[in-house]
């Protein structure tokens, strides 16, 4: 099953996150999947990186369990696919990533 979600690291010992990031937005079922980049990499072009090649958001380690958990609904709130209370993709409109919520 495709997730709704994908935590990634860039330091991995197969192949690192970044590849992999760039392949998921090149495929047009994993395009709009948000990723949250999950790195003990904390140099600023490394985040500027990150974010400029499609990540959702990145977070350096050491990190607040709770901020990673806030993180996460924030951008399962912003997700195409994922609407509270499962309503219909149609009472959801997107103006170029700002989101509207018409029963809300």
């Amino acid at each position: 099953e495709k997730p709704e979600l994908l935590l990634l690291d860039i330091m991995l010992p197969e192949e690192d996150g970044i590849s992999i990031l760039k392949k998921l937005r090149s495929k047009s079922d994993t395009k709009d999947l948000p990723v949250i980049m999950l790195t003990a990499k904390t140099e600023y072009m490394d985040k500027i990186n990150g974010l400029t090649l499609g990540a959702d958001d990145y977070i350096a380690k050491p990190f607040n369990p709770l901020e990673l958990m806030a993180r996460v609904k924030a951008q399962l709130r912003r997700s195409t696919k994922y609407n509270e209370g499962n309503r219909p993709q149609e009472d959801i409109i997107d103006f170029g990533g700002l989101f509207l919520n018409r029963n809300t």
